[in-house]
């Protein structure tokens, strides 16, 4: 690929990232999540793509460039964000290793019952971020807090078991 094809492909991330950021209400995974990746296979096919970015106004985006050669019918998180999808896959990597699965891992990281002996069903994102961190995940803050707000698809500040 030739430095200005690479310079182009570099703008294009940054402008997507910029796109999603701000429809995730400053959280570029939810943005992700909500615009690209509704079913959370970390990717989107190339109709899907040109689909949201149309509803994004990024009209100007040459997608076949951006896509590439190597897998024209998908782009994955980490093709579009390198640093974040690396990122998010170790997260995935440890959850799976860790505790089997989402639901195993929400059933762990859950608020003890109520007074009235029943579980409300929700995390909140206080308590996500210090149950992950205390269950080992090495991160900051800020990056589990970016993990929450990619399942959190509905700003509600909290997750549904």
């Amino acid at each position: 690929m030739s430095l200005v094809a690479l310079g182009l492909l570099e703008g294009y991330r940054a402008k997507i990232i910029q796109a999603l950021t701000q429809s995730g209400g400053g959280s570029f995974l939810r943005g992700w999540r909500v615009e690209m990746d509704p079913t959370g296979s970390l990717e989107v096919n190339f109709l899907g793509f040109c689909r949201a970015a149309q509803k994004l106004r990024l009209n100007d985006i040459d997608a076949a460039l951006l896509f590439g050669a190597d897998s024209p019918n998908e782009m994955t998180l980490d093709e579009l964000d390198p640093e974040m999808g690396h990122f998010v896959y170790g997260f995935r990597r440890w959850m799976t290793e860790g505790f089997g699965g989402p639901s195993e891992m929400f059933t762990v990281l859950e608020p003890p019952v109520t007074e009235g002996g029943k579980s409300e069903g929700k995390i909140t994102k206080k308590e996500f971020v210090q149950g992950v961190l205390g269950k080992g995940f090495d991160a900051t803050e800020e990056l589990v807090s970016e993990i929450f707000n990619l399942l959190d698809m509905d700003s509600s500040g909290h997750l549904d078991m």
